[in-house]
């Protein structure tokens, strides 16, 4: 063998090892869960926490939340309010400070199996407490994911009216209505490529186009949860051994083409 011959090959290999090199450092998907594993309250901007426990850390998760304003029509009138978001199991009781209770068997909305969901509570006033005492399961948030989701998966448990839709995904309008199903079924809407999120969670209105019965007294209560996976960014470090392959591949292919001219 030919001393370039044997360059040449040696180039080879080495060029086809820096190849397995990003097969093996390209992206890898990750599982991402939206709800964490123990029930409390997260931290959706709205003030200090009701538990005594303080707010649940969802960074190790991955995202944030941020409860943003919606209206409500009850009674005739028309009120702004937002909502705090808890993690919850419906089959389980659960007593928080400012007047929030959830029974162990919660109204309208019960699973009975033990799930951790995402539980959210319209903080409407009603005298001197909360409206329902925390049982009016409705809000519109925005979720904010520290790498982008490669697909998600939203589970709606319960929605029995219409008013649950995923509204904006990265800041674009979307506007994906979750159809109702009944009482203590569940919906699901698939997404891709996610950034940011907002949905709106139940409905907390009593009557009007949004409602299925306007005899109801009480809004149309839902839980949620996601689940997904985030693609794995490579570091620097790896993304210049993926480019010193590449240009090993483009020089050893022009010596090639030289050899064979010079021939």
């Amino acid at each position: 063998m030919r001393p370039f011959t044997s360059k040449l090959a040696k180039l080879a290999l080495s060029a086809l090892s820096a190849g397995c090199l990003a097969v093996a450092i390209a992206p890898a998907a990750s599982a991402f869960t939206l709800v964490p594993d123990r029930e409390g309250e997260i931290d959706a901007g709205v003030g200090p926490s009701l538990s005594n426990d303080g707010y649940l850390d969802t960074s190790d998760l991955g995202y944030t939340v941020e409860s943003l304003d919606f209206d409500v029509n009850r009674n005739n009138r028309t009120t702004t309010t937002r909502s705090r978001l808890f993690v919850d199991r419906a089959d389980t009781s659960n007593n928080y400070n400012g007047g929030i209770s959830f029974r162990s068997r919660d109204i309208g909305t019960s699973d009975n199996n033990g799930t951790l969901w995402l539980r959210p509570v319209a903080m409407i006033q009603q005298g001197s407490g909360i409206l329902e005492r925390g049982q009016l399961e409705a809000g519109f948030f925005r979720f904010n994911f520290t790498t982008a989701l490669r697909d998600l998966t939203m589970s709606f448990f319960d929605v029995e009216s219409r008013g649950t839709s995923v509204l904006r995904v990265n800041g674009e309008d979307v506007n994906l209505a979750v159809a109702p199903k009944g009482d203590r079924r569940e919906s699901s809407i698939s997404l891709s490529n996610v950034r940011t999120l907002e949905v709106m969670i139940g409905n907390a209105n009593t009557s009007g186009p949004n409602r299925n019965d306007r005899r109801w007294r009480t809004g149309d209560g839902v839980l949620v949860s996601g689940t997904g996976t985030t693609e794995d960014v490579p570091e620097p470090a790896a993304m210049a051994s993926i480019a010193l392959a590449a240009g090993g591949l483009s020089w050893m292919r022009r010596r090639r083409q030289q050899v064979a001219e010079e021939s």
